[in-house]
């Protein structure tokens, strides 16, 4: 059996061949031909580390295939359909193309840009994980142009705590619901990767006085699997609209197009691109700044859900929560957390909605108090609404933390959860008393 048409094999969304499989009788092993597709002109690097254009058709240049590493070829099970099959061989090629691609990108790098060729020899090369994971390559020439990219995985020593966190918003998020109980989410996958893209002119080595490198494109993936889950579960889904990369610290500081995509390739992925003039300040810098964001981003629903908890002691179960509303101002979208309150004063009667509001770029949830006053039978009613204020020794050690920049510092669970009961206190008196 041979596979209908060509099937296309990606690389990090680029499209380098176009792979003919082929059934062989009695086994449950394929053979397949790799083709060039017509519109790209190169995927190999020469002797002095350039990239070749290439000529003759795509069967000549492809006679070669001893950088496919056949100890990695996936065994087929006699169970498996000859779909699943193809799916398997199409991705092992896929990753042995990137793997000979990494091997030869010091050489790349080192012909186009001697600041990426410094960042990579000096720390992208050595970052690891016990995974396996590390910072990858690929590049083709288009036309005049060749094109760079850089796969950097983030966060690789962190993951552990990353999965907790997000197996802990999805329980903390039944209980406050009162939902019915599910098994602990277990995440096998919540790997964030940055690629980086990049164009320089294929006539430009370190030999020309132009060498001109710009970033393409600049794309935060975020790869989440649920063990033993479909890809895009009712979990994945939700975890997706409580973490926000949006607006998160760009190597690109002057982004000129930008655009938001999802994808499922890779279980649940989505991320955000932005295009934009290649920035002087090295990977070395950037990279821990855009870790300590994106773990802020993380930490935001988990804190805030630990807060809800905390205030059920005082006000009950929240009769409104949500945990993945978009708040959008202009062009960037961010996520805001909500909460709400039902309570009544024992004294007068009064009731109160108490309505806590948490937003990604804060440390503290904005809270406010509502009460619907009815002055005598038959009067119009009227809505008192105040924002109950933080004492001036918490707010200032919360810009503190905000200054310091301190993940780790999101104040006490405890602390914060006491003082919103007693800030709502405070409100709630007040709008009693204009009602005296």
């Amino acid at each position: 059996m041979m596979s209908g048409a060509p099937v296309p094999v990606e690389v990090f969304g680029h499209h380098v061949f176009n792979i003919h499989v082929f059934e062989i009788e009695d086994s449950q092993e394929l053979d397949f031909l790799l083709i060039d597709p017509a519109d790209l002109n190169a995927v190999s690097s020469n002797s002095g580390g350039g990239v070749n254009a290439g000529s003759g058709s795509g069967r000549d240049r492809f006679v070669d295939y001893t950088w496919l590493d056949h100890t990695d070829r996936p065994i087929h099970n006699s169970s498996d359909t000859f779909e699943k099959r193809v799916e398997a061989l199409v991705g092992w090629v896929g990753r042995c193309h990137i793997k000979k691609c990494t091997r030869e990108l010091p050489d790349v790098l080192n012909v186009y840009s001697q600041q990426l060729s410094f960042d990579y020899d000096s720390y992208l090369s050595t970052i690891k994980g016990v995974d396996g994971r590390c910072v990858e390559g690929f590049f083709y020439s288009s036309g005049s142009q060749v094109y760079i990219t850089l796969s950097i995985p983030l966060l690789l020593n962190q993951g552990d705590e990353i999965r907790g966190k997000l197996s802990t918003i999805v329980k903390l998020y039944g209980k406050l619901l009162q939902s019915d109980p599910v098994p602990d989410p277990t995440f096998s996958h919540a790997d964030f990767s940055l690629l980086l893209t990049f164009a320089a002119d294929a006539s430009s080595g370190r030999s020309s006085s132009s060498r001109a490198i710009k970033l393409t494109s600049e794309n935060l993936e975020f790869h989440l699997e649920e063990k033993n889950a479909p890809q895009d579960s009712i979990v994945t889904d939700f975890i997706r609209r409580c973490v926000s990369i949006a607006d998160l610290p760009r190597y690109a500081p002057e982004p000129v197009h930008r655009s938001a995509s999802v994808s499922s390739r890779f279980g649940s992925q989505f991320s955000l691109r932005t295009e934009g003039k290649l920035t002087n300040a090295h990977l070395i810098d950037f990279i821990p700044s855009l870790e300590h964001a994106i773990l802020q981003r993380v930490t935001h629903p988990e804190y805030f859900l630990q807060l809800v908890d905390h205030v059920t002691r005082f006000f009950g179960q929240p009769v409104s929560l949500i945990v993945g509303a978009n708040d959008t101002n202009g062009q960037n979208s961010v996520i805001v957390h909500t909460a709400a309150f039902d309570t009544v004063d024992e004294c007068t009667q009064f009731g109160f909605c108490v309505s806590m509001r948490f937003g990604s770029a804060r440390m503290l949830p904005v809270v406010n108090v509502i009460a619907n006053q009815y002055t005598s039978s038959g009067a119009p009613e009227r809505v008192l609404q105040l924002e109950a204020k933080y004492p001036e020794w918490l707010s200032d050690h919360n810009d503190q933390l905000k200054k310091e920049g301190k993940v780790s510092g999101f104040m006490s669970v405890d602390d914060v959860g006491d003082v919103i009961h007693e800030m709502c206190i405070e409100a709630m008196s007040n709008i009693i008393s204009q009602c005296a």
